[in-house]
């Protein structure tokens, strides 16, 4: 054993899937991280009319691995309601919190002036509702850009074009 640190392979010195992967889980971090700041960054203050809404439908996807074993759930709630003089029907209930609702709750919806076929839930028209992304989100960017920038340097000292210091 010569003592030196190596980066996947198979134990012959490549460290090309070692590279690789790290390459591979900054892009995945970084994107991840984009993904949180545009969440962070949704926005439904314009959402200031109100409706009362009954919800008709709750559809639940669950979903499991190759073991059997549960690995998420997706909700989605469909309201009925009153809008601007006309009936909106099943129709799909977004935001903060819309997963928490059963069939036959009533509740408040938000929505946009003129645009009464999109609802979401009222606490979701905070000005600050989504923040907690943003601010999640800048970190993991900048953890993703470093390692990014981690997995090159390795490919490039494999090619030849850096020298180790």
């Amino acid at each position: 054993m010569s003592g030196k640190v190596r980066f996947g392979g198979k134990g012959k010195g490549k460290g090309g899937k070692g590279r690789r992967s790290v390459l591979g889980t900054g892009i995945l971090l970084a994107v991840a991280g984009v993904m949180l700041l545009v969440q962070g960054t949704t926005d439904y203050t314009d959402h200031t009319e109100r409706a009362e809404a009954t919800v008709v439908e709750r559809d639940v996807d669950i979903t499991y691995d190759d073991d059997g074993d549960r690995t998420g759930e997706d909700v989605t709630v469909y309201v009925d309601y009153r809008a601007e003089g006309a009936d909106h029907r099943r129709v799909d209930l977004e935001g903060l919190g819309s997963d928490s609702f059963h069939e036959g709750d009533t509740l408040t919806v938000a929505y946009a002036p003129g645009e009464p076929g999109h609802v979401v839930t009222t606490q979701s028209t905070d000005e600050d509702a989504y923040a907690f992304a943003f601010y999640l989100g800048l970190p993991i960017v900048a953890a993703g850009l470093g390692v990014t920038a981690l997995g090159v340097v390795l490919r490039l000292r494999k090619s030849g074009r850096v020298k180790a210091a």
